[in-house]
């Protein structure tokens, strides 16, 4: 397939990876971005790909269903060095990584092309080549709105691949692409998704191709019904050979594929002219794009079918380039298009995108990240849902010589870059917990060690607004030193109150409280048990802005009981807490309070015999009760480290424990006693969950992490759907070595926000936010 990758050399670079990937990102989103600080005119504006995104990952395509939901797929450079299949999914606000699979041993896995008819339901086609052989096959994975799954796919003898894909629902999709029958030649292919198979459907050859070596290819597809399928490509037209290429069409009519005449401009060199990509909003009207060669370059190429025939349509190429091209194109109507592509000015490369309103194609303006190298910027594929909200997707190279996934989107003026804050600074970032008061509201607290070496830490809290995560730096008492927010909770977007300790002057650890009223944080007082050698406050739970509940354990001479205090709106007092007979040593780590009378707490303790048991307490509003709770069969040490109750009657309490290795420890509460749940089995030699949010008796949402076989640290995510706790995908960060979620909070069964850490590949400990949303 040497005609393929000659011609895809400026649209893919070699390998598919070391690519900045550029996201065009719908109208909600620049709206979005223009509340955090950028022009509120509308345009394209750039939004991060998936946070914590893969630096060497490329971005070929996207399908968007609204404004608010689109999925783009592409490749990305593993650890091992193979080349991986890459998904993200865009929920109105940010992109993230949607873990994909990849056929076994396979050293080179990439998705070409993605198509969506659904919000859960897309489809996406591309290559993977055989272990141990040089032979490239098609590769077909389903999107089902949880989690991506190969399909089989057959395929002709020799090599091939699926370049372009377009489905009517989830059971009928068409894909278009190429084969080698190891001849030399390349030939058209095509196969048809029935809802349960793969099947290869007759693709006819024109009778013109050239006497020498063969390639005739198809690019793109797009079907406006099960019946009516337009693909795409390019042939090797007569005379000389695989010198020429003539522009390809070929027509579905729900029975047989014919090829439809197509023009070729007149004066291009050689010639050589080619599709790329098509869209149809009917049967009798579709809009292709491509480029053609001429003695100064490549110039784009449009080409439109008005149910009769196709016509040249007439185009522009920006000022001053010498080699342009279009790749890809979306329709909203037959007169409303956009195209998106490359073009070469001043010698570097730049991204292209046009517009066709009416009958006339304008080169729009668009935006090329700061800090491109002069391999420049791309863009692949694009997606729109009118003339004003369009998404697509590219790459850039940086300085370095490697890609980066970014996004911009379209709403009907303007292409714009948006800033991405980061903090970069500080030798360490702990994000320790999360609460979210709505979708649009959370807050994250933890700690950071200064951009001194060897500072104290300090406390660390960072906001979202719906939009973007923005650092805050609450204040740390006066003479203190290493000084931890360990819990927070939100009664709404502006009244939080985060917990946790800090040494002060005597180097004695205290109790230390934190409140928000929207704009600053203020240190509140809070007492301390008497005598003590040292106390923490590890969870706090709020059910106003004036009642809340922290939680936490104190030293003494002779062991650590646990204890709590109470916020009334005015001041904290403390509580007494229960202890259990013969307990040595206590820790309450996380509380969970469904009213002013009725809250849950959880942590551990040890006596003289145990090492470790799990502990519960509730709360009625005057005393704390211990609970009895079961424990793991022949497990050791177990601890649950969060709770959270969805009633008096409905609490989940997440943890770990030991035995040949270490588990997931979870347990129920139903309003009688407290079980202990089997969560989903691991391939680790460690598991743990850390935090858990509830939203309901059949919805909770738990996180941690575990470690894999190669001995690295992951993040974990698991869901509980009122009969099994299953294992949700959860990205980590490209070249972590480690990364971990500790604290998660949810509005509703499936949007959670969940924090933590990651140790970059230069050794820095980072802040991690991942988010999930249906």
């Amino acid at each position: 397939m040497s005609h393929v990758k000659l011609r895809r050399d400026w649209r893919r670079p070699a390998g598919t990876v070391g690519v900045v990937c550029l996201a065009l990102v719908p109208a909600a989103v620049a709206t979005a971005g223009a509340a955090a600080g950028s022009p509120t005119a509308p345009g394209w504006s750039i939004a991060p790909a998936a946070p914590m995104g893969i630096p060497t990952g490329t971005l070929l395509a996207d399908s968007c269903t609204s404004p608010t939901s689109c999925v783009a797929v592409g490749s990305y450079i593993g650890r091992s060095s193979a080349v991986l299949t890459l998904a993200e999914s865009w929920n109105g606000t940010i992109w993230k990584i949607d873990s994909t699979p990849n056929p076994a041993n396979a050293p080179i896995s990439v998705l070409d092309s993605v198509s969506c008819p659904a919000a859960n339901a897309c489809t996406a086609v591309g290559l993977t080549r055989i272990p141990g052989h040089s032979l490239v096959v098609p590769l077909a994975e389903a999107w089902n709105g949880v989690s991506w799954a190969i399909q089989t796919t057959p395929r002709r003898r020799g090599t091939g691949v699926l370049d372009g894909v377009s489905c009517r629902s989830a059971t009928v999709c068409t894909a278009v692409g190429t084969y080698n029958a190891g001849n030399g030649n390349d030939y058209p292919l095509a196969e048809a998704w029935n809802g349960t198979s793969w099947e290869l459907q007759t693709v006819p050859n024109p009778t013109s191709a050239g006497s020498g070596t063969v390639h005739n290819v198809l690019n793109g597809v797009s079907c406006s019904s099960p019946s009516a399928c337009t693909a795409v490509g390019s042939y090797t037209g007569s005379g000389n050979s695989d010198r020429e290429g003539r522009t390809l069409v070929e027509a579905w009519n729900g029975t047989t594929w014919t090829i439809q005449p197509s023009p070729n401009p007149n004066d291009a060199h050689y010639p050589n002219s080619f599709l790329y990509g098509v869209s149809c909003t009917s049967p009798s009207a579709c809009t292709a794009v491509g480029d053609s060669k001429h003695k100064t370059g490549f110039t784009v190429l449009a080409e439109q079918w008005n149910g009769t025939s196709w016509k040249i349509q007439t185009t522009a190429d920006p000022k001053n380039a010498n080699n342009s091209h279009l790749v890809a194109v979306s329709c909203s109507s037959p007169t409303h298009c956009t195209a998106i592509g490359n073009t070469i000015i001043a010698g570097v490369q730049q991204t292209l995108a046009e517009s066709l309103n009416g009958s006339a194609w304008t080169v729009q303006p668009t935006a090329n990240p700061t800090g491109t190298s002069s391999a420049g910027s791309y863009l692949y594929g694009v997606s729109c849902g009118g003339p004003t909200a369009c998404s697509a997707v590219g790459a850039y190279y940086v300085s370095t010589g490697s890609q980066v996934s970014v996004a911009e989107g379209w709403t009907g003026t303007g292409w714009k870059l948006q800033s991405t804050p980061n903090q970069s600074d500080a030798l360490t970032n702990y994000l320790n917990a999360v609460s979210c008061s709505s979708a649009g509201a959370c807050m994250a607290v933890g700690t950071y060690y200064g951009f001194a070496q060897n500072s104290p830490p300090e406390v660390l809290a960072e906001v979202w607004n719906g939009t973007k995560w923005s650092i805050l730096f609450p204040g740390n008492p006066p003479h203190a030193t290493n000084t931890y927010l360990n819990g927070v909770s939100c009664a709404s977007a502006t009244k939080c109150i985060a917990v946790g300790t800090y040494e002060n002057s005597a180097h004695i650890d205290v109790t230390l409280a934190e409140i928000w009223n929207g704009t600053t944080w203020t240190i509140q007082p809070t007492p301390n048990p008497n005598p003590s050698n040292g106390s923490q406050l590890s969870a706090v739970s709020c059910r106003s802005v004036t009642l809340c509940v922290a939680v936490g354990n104190y030293a003494t001479a002779v062991g650590s009981p646990t204890f709590s205090e109470l916020w009334n709106g005015t001041k904290w007092t403390l509580e007494a807490t229960a202890s259990p007979a013969g307990a040595t040593g206590s820790q309450l780590s996380g509380v969970s309070c469904t009213s002013a009378t009725a809250c849950t707490a959880v942590g551990g303790y040890s006596n003289s015999s145990v090492a470790s048991e799990p502990l519960v307490e509730s709360w009625d509003g005057t005393t704390w009760t211990v609970q009895a709770t079961p424990s793991v069969a022949g497990g050791t040490y177990p601890f649950l480290y969060s709770v959270s109750c969805s009633s008096g009657a409905a609490c989940t309490a997440v943890g770990t424990y030991n035995d040949a290795s270490a588990g997931a420890l979870i347990e129920m509460w139903n309003g009688t006693n407290w079980t202990i749940k089997t969560p989903p089995t691991l391939p680790s030699t460690f598991v743990r969950l850390s935090g858990v949010s509830c939203t309901a008796a059949n919805a909770c949402t738990a996180a941690g992490d575990y470690t894999n076989s190669s001995s690295v640290d992951l993040p974990l995510a698991e869901a509980w759907n009122g009969t099994d706790w299953t294992i949700q995908a959860t990205p980590s960060p490209s070249g972590a070595s480690g990364s971990s979620l500790v604290g998660v909070s949810c509005t509703a069964a499936t949007v959670c926000t969940g924090v933590g850490n990651y140790t970059s590949s230069s050794g820095v400990r980072t802040t991690l936010v991942e988010t999930e949303a249906s």
